[in-house]
């Protein structure tokens, strides 16, 4: 078996790995936005106890997760990745 079978054989574990991370970052993604959603509705009536700069960290980190397995797929098909292709 040359480097070429390994390389096959290896495929199917990267793919389980990599759709079971990017469906582990859309539902904290979502989990992350409804979180910022919460603490917003807790602000209005507490301005003390969540701070703005918290309510903008979780919606800011929920819309990056939710676009990281975008960005995955956009890159695996459309982006050309090596130089001497």
């Amino acid at each position: 078996m040359g480097y070429g079978g390994v390389a096959d054989n290896l495929m199917v574990p990267v793919t389980i790995v990599s759709s079971f991370i990017a469906c582990a970052a859309m539902v904290i993604g979502i989990g992350f936005l409804f979180a910022s959603a919460v603490r917003f509705r807790q602000r209005r009536y507490n301005y003390m106890a969540h701070p703005m700069s918290t309510v903008i960290t979780l919606f800011i980190l929920g819309v990056l997760l939710l676009l990281l397995p975008l960005v995955y797929h956009l890159t695996e098909s459309g982006i050309q990745t090596s130089l001497y292709s």
